[in-house]
């Protein structure tokens, strides 16, 4: 390998013409980025660049094996060589870049788009809450900007809407066995609950029966207030009922009923009445 005193590297002779001749072309030369074709032209232009770049490189490493200091001149002129190369390079793959980042922009935008007809998680339980969610979905219009995605959009959409009348026609009959088992537990509680109150009903009544048909004998206490100049009080239940029972027969106008008001109020199922024994 041959090492020259001068600054100039022979080995960089060939690449230096031809990097004339690139720095020329280079400034001259316009690609249609926009289209596919062009788009592939400066794909291609790239890759030519970068095959002098690789080559560069290579005669670089070949030269600095020569010496310390040779390598040092290697390096800093293949490195301007290289430097004005990528220079080149980024006029061309910039644009390419900020096509390619647009295109992944809009394809995520797209498929963000396609994504609010999808049935969003947590998927909620009720009727109600389902018909609302596929109320949105059916009013969504799938429209040209919805560009190549527009068939995804609709088969999606049909899918979700397929699947939400599954979810609220389950719905639906979960709920109404449930409403129906409510409606049963309710009548069977209301049933009882009127069992129970007949049967206290029945019970006073047959106490009060039982009272106003026992003989009717004065107790000492009669005898004792009827010393006083107060008039006494009547301590015989069974009578004092028999009276509000004749009171109530008139303007009522049937005495069972009457003995069914009055065995009520003893009993104190009537709030704020009773009778005073």
């Amino acid at each position: 390998m041959e090492v020259l005193e001068s600054k100039e590297i022979k080995a960089y002779d060939g690449f230096r013409a031809q990097l004339a001749e690139l720095k020329a072309d280079n400034e001259k030369i316009h690609f249609a980025y926009e289209t596919k074709a062009g788009q592939k032209e400066a794909k291609s232009y790239i890759y030519k660049l970068r095959q002098t770049k690789s080559a560069v490189d290579k005669a670089r490493k070949e030269e600095k094996a020569a010496s310390l200091e040779y390598g040092k001149r290697v390096d800093s002129q293949a490195k301007e060589i290289i430097g004005e190369l990528e220079e080149m390079i980024e006029v061309h793959k910039k644009p390419l870049d900020e096509i390619e980042a647009r295109e992944k922009a809009r394809i995520d935008k797209l498929e963000a788009m396609v994504g609010n007809f999808e049935i969003q998680e947590p998927v909620p339980t009720d009727s109600k809450s389902l018909e609302g969610i596929k109320e949105v979905i059916e009013s969504m219009e799938i429209g040209e900007e919805f560009q190549e995605f527009q068939d995804r959009a609709i088969k999606t959409q049909a899918e979700s809407i397929r699947l939400l009348n599954e979810y609220i026609s389950a719905a639906k009959e979960r709920e109404e066995k449930e409403e129906e088992l409510a409606r049963l537990r309710k009548e069977e509680e209301e049933r009882k609950q009127k069992e129970r109150e007949d049967q206290i009903r029945k019970e006073t009544e047959a106490k009060v029966r039982e009272e106003l048909q026992a003989p009717q004998e004065p107790k000492p206490n009669e005898v004792l207030h009827s010393t006083r100049r107060t008039p006494p009080r009547s301590h015989n239940p069974a009578a004092i009922n028999r009276k509000v029972i004749e009171a109530l027969t008139p303007i009522i106008g049937d005495e069972k009923i009457a003995e069914k008001v009055v065995g009520s109020i003893a009993a104190g199922l009537v709030p704020n009445v009773k009778i005073i024994y």
